[in-house]
């Protein structure tokens, strides 16, 4: 069974692992097995299992591949439907059902999710350096690749899910709540690409709630915001990986309430890639991913 570690950047140590036919979700690493199997035996009931009612698939917008477009559990468990078993309108067949999928999730690492960071015994982060989803089509020989490379998920455990029909508050069983695919690929194009920094006026507004909007879309390394403040008083803006790692962390003194301008990434060298923005202020929290270019 796999051994989880928290420690930020570390592998997570493995022994040799159970029979699949006998695996649970009882811990992260293992619903992360579980899906495996699901693909693997095309098993709808694996997948239904695991994905939560409010459960998002992530992934790059093939027509502007600097955003990441999403959908819900419903059209994912379509989606790998289709896939399993094809698809059949009006006695015609509109997809043929994969040969021989096979999908694999290793190189693991584990940090609390950005989203819920002071609950770690009940939300984790887990990416996976080498995952990919492959098959053959049907009649021929050829191979193909749906997705490969780094993909983050989002898991939640039993107790603190948002549950579909038929899962339970089950504090021994986790629950996948979202799932980031192709991120090496969105780093890549968004490395073609200069960020807008913005540097005209702050939008207008009333906020009555603590919030991030950026300034650019994709945004520049400096990953300028606009921040809607409902409070004077010290705030705090980390930068996170999309694994979850922290790479920057500032506090900022707010002399009143508003939209403030805020660099999130000064003082430190951001990348192309999706990052997580958090802002705290008392007992307030925020969280959004934002897209940065070079």
């Amino acid at each position: 069974m796999f051994q989880l570690i928290l420690a930020a950047g570390l592998l997570l140590a493995t022994s040799p692992p159970p029979d699949p036919a006998e695996l649970r979700s009882d811990s992260p690493e293992n619903a992360l097995k579980v899906l495996e199997r699901g693909y693997n035996t095309r098993s709808l009931h694996d997948l239904g299992s695991l994905y939560t009612a409010n459960y998002q698939f992530h992934f790059p917008n093939q027509e502007k591949t600097v955003e990441l477009q999403a959908f819900g559990r419903e059209k994912e468990l379509s989606s790998a439907n289709h896939l399993f078993h094809g698809l059949v309108v009006d006695g015609k067949t509109v997809l043929v059902a994969a040969d021989n999928i096979a999908m694999s999730i290793a190189g693991l690492t584990a940090n609390p999710d950005p989203e819920h960071p002071d609950s770690t015994d009940h939300y984790r982060l887990i990416a996976s350096t080498q995952c990919g989803l492959a098959m053959t089509v049907p009649g021929t020989n050829t191979l193909t690749r749906t997705f490969e490379g780094l993909s983050v998920f989002q898991l939640v455990r039993g107790d603190a899910a948002v549950l579909a029909k038929g899962q339970v508050a089950d504090p021994t069983l986790w629950y996948i709540r979202g799932w980031f695919e192709d991120l090496d690929g969105l780093s890549s194009e968004l490395g073609k690409q200069k960020g807008d920094c913005d540097p005209g006026a702050l939008p207008a507004t009333s906020p009555l709630a603590l919030g991030i909007r950026p300034l650019g879309n994709p945004a520049c390394p400096t990953i300028d915001l606009a921040c809607d403040v409902p409070a004077a008083g010290n705030m705090v803006v980390e930068v996170f990986d999309v694994a979850g790692r922290r790479i920057n962390q500032r506090t900022i003194e707010v002399k009143q309430p508003g939209v403030q301008r805020i660099q999130a990434g000064s003082g430190v060298t951001i990348r192309p890639g999706a990052y997580w923005v958090r802002l705290t202020q008392a007992n307030l929290r925020t969280t959004r991913m934002i897209a940065v270019a070079k």
